[in-house]
């Protein structure tokens, strides 16, 4: 599980290059979006990393989605993972930083030194907002229909190789 989980962030990586400058955002202020779930123990360490960091960044610009509680933002997550081309791996925490997205998390000293070290980045050279176009105004769909194509989310920490 420990190597499939790295090979599929690198594959996400190498999926979505950096954009070569700012020409390509739409702005300077990158927006975070988290993907989390409130059952995950993962997910609310990172949520407390994401408001302290906040906290300390007043520009700091979060935008959070617990999929526990809403459909529409698990299918959000699950139109993510469709974009990066993983569309059967719902894994939460989930943070996308223009085109980084970090899967897992494990603390501050380094899955948190990423988000903010991406969060520099995007603040210095730009980044492609790559959640934007997904979020679209709210629809109106069948419930139960929907409810029956969303798939099981699992929550897991950020492996890294040694």
């Amino acid at each position: 599980m420990r190597r499939s989980l790295m090979a599929v962030v690198a594959l996400c990586i190498a999926l979505l290059p950096p954009v070569a400058g700012a020409t390509d955002t739409t702005d300077t202020e990158p927006q975070v979006y988290f993907f989390w779930s409130a059952s995950c123990s993962f997910s609310r360490s990172a949520l407390s990393f994401l408001q302290g960091a906040q906290s300390k960044d007043p520009k700091l610009q979060v935008r959070d989605f617990e999929v526990d509680n809403s459909l529409s933002n698990t299918l959000l997550l699950g139109k993510v993972y469709d974009k990066i081309g993983l569309p059967e791996f719902w894994v939460v925490p989930l943070i996308v930083v223009g085109h980084h997205l970090i899967i897992g998390y494990n603390d501050a000293e380094t899955t948190g030194r990423d988000v903010l070290n991406h969060v520099a980045e995007c603040r210095k050279t730009g980044c492609k907002d790559m959640v934007r176009d997904l979020i679209g105004e709210p629809r109106t769909y069948d419930e139960a229909s929907a409810a029956a194509s969303v798939k099981s989310t699992i929550c897991t920490s950020l492996q890294r190789q040694p």
